[in-house]
């Protein structure tokens, strides 16, 4: 697997633009938006908007182990 090295300064430009970002996976159920909203409201008390944004093929990305986003049919991690 080719590696690519930076220094901690890029890392932590490439990190900022996430620092106030929630990813949301519903596993095993269809909910909707304004419920989805309401319970990270709940719990979380965002002080910024939030944005939905539909990532189509979430479904094939591996969240479980590093590298993330990795797709699952190389991870170690996904049971076949």
């Amino acid at each position: 697997m080719p590696v690519i090295l930076i220094s901690r300064e890029e890392k932590k430009r490439i990190c900022e633009a996430w620092l106030h970002c929630l990813i949301v996976k519903v596993f095993g159920k269809t909910v909707e938006y304004n419920f989805l909203l309401s319970k990270i409201h709940q719990l979380w008390h965002p002080k910024y908007n939030l944005q939905s944004v539909k990532y189509e093929g979430i479904n094939t990305i591996c969240f479980d182990c590093d590298p993330i986003g990795d797709r699952k049919e190389r991870c170690p991690m996904f049971i076949r």
